[in-house]
């Protein structure tokens, strides 16, 4: 038998999707009985350690420049598995792992999640093909297989498109999703239509117009409610500032981020789930909230084209009067809603249980392992 050892930069939930898709990954691996396991680092808001995950410290934060004992640890590793599947690129844990998986001669898999993306690339551009010209493009040369999260981040990433490649999206346990669906949060108000977004703030979360958005469907009569959920951060306080200035705290309330199941219970709850981000790559709030049994709005950015062709959730433009006029017709269609919620739990079921899912990773390992 084959062993499997992953490697992703940061572990910490504030980072988004790639911690809880490869922790996903490993337990689908582990019931497969395949010896696994995950390098990694964090700072705080890990997820449940066991001994499927080490994490080692960084010596300079910035760009994952990891420390003396954790490369030791790394090299160790990767001449000890068969396969290396490396997460996430533009730091130096991806570069030094890439250089000693070559080294050894190992099988590398490379999932990019969205980092190779071209509207990725575009944040520190500059650096990002400096980089690359000095180290990945060499390193790339090297990847037996990438994974990629969709069609759409295939047609997008760049500097890949010479590399072998399957497909296959994020996976979620199941398991995990039993919501007590007859008591109902207090947070939300039950004369009110509440909209919920949850996760990080960044600006390519585009969440600006979701104030603009809460302005203008309460304009002819005071009916709906924003949610916020994420951590604490620049962005975030901007966001406080802006809905101050914009006179919205009415109807604009920030949470604390949460990183338990209990999140599942809160995208039931709202009335809505909403995206309104410039580019998602296979966003896991969305996911959590189709298995959540979750209404969900998400504009077509956010790559949501095969969950739509099942209307599992709705999909619309990236403007005021869509977003708005989506969400009132919405809210005056109540089968509708229960419909859509329906769907979105035959979705996950049939596309995003990670037992499923495992097997395409299996074959994709197997085959290399062949070859």
């Amino acid at each position: 038998m084959f062993s499997v050892l992953h490697i992703l930069n940061k572990y910490d939930l504030s980072q988004g999707g790639p911690p809880r898709a490869v922790f996903n990954i490993l337990k689908g691996l582990k019931k497969k009985g395949i010896k696994t396991q995950l390098i990694s680092t964090s700072e705080n808001h890990i997820l449940k350690k066991n001994n499927l995950i080490y994490l080692g410290n960084n010596l300079i934060k910035r760009f994952s420049f990891p420390s003396i004992s954790l490369i030791i640890y790394i090299k160790k590793k990767i001449k000890e598995y068969d396969v290396i599947h490396i997460h996430c690129m533009w730091n130096f844990i991806t570069s030094i792992s890439f250089y000693f998986a070559i080294f050894y001669k190992k099988k590398i898999i490379f999932s990019p999640h969205g980092t190779m993306d071209k509207n990725n690339i575009k944040k520190n551009f500059l650096l990002k093909k400096i980089f690359y010209y000095l180290v990945e493009r060499n390193n790339i040369k090297y990847i037996d297989l990438v994974h990629f999260l969709s069609s759409d981040e295939k047609k997008n990433s760049k500097y890949l498109s010479n590399n072998k490649y399957f497909i296959a999206n994020n996976g979620l346990d199941l398991n995990r999703f039993k919501i007590n669906k007859q008591k109902k949060l207090k947070i939300f108000k039950n004369d009110k239509f509440n909209i919920l977004n949850m996760g990080r703030y960044n600006k390519i979360k585009g969440l600006e117009i979701q104030l603009q958005l809460i302005k203008k469907i309460n304009k002819l009569k005071d009916e709906f409610r924003i949610f916020f959920v994420g951590p604490n951060c620049k962005e975030k306080q901007k966001l406080i500032e802006k809905t101050e200035m914009l006179n919205l705290k009415k109807y604009v309330f920030f949470l604390p981020p949460i990183y338990s199941d209990k999140r599942f219970k809160m995208l039931y709850d709202c009335d809505l789930v909403i995206n309104t981000s410039h580019y998602e790559c296979n966003s896991m709030t969305i996911l959590e909230s189709l298995a959540s049994g979750g209404l969900v709005l998400a504009v077509e950015n956010a790559n949501v084209h095969h969950q739509f062709q099942y209307n599992a959730l709705i999909k619309t433009k990236r403007n005021l009067n869509d977003l708005s006029n989506g969400i009132r017709l919405l809210k005056k269609n109540k089968k509708k809603q229960l419909k859509i919620r329906k769907n979105a739990i035959l979705y996950a079921n049939r596309f995003l249980n990670i037992n499923t899912l495992t097997n395409k990773y299996l074959k994709q390992y197997k085959s290399l392992i062949k070859s």
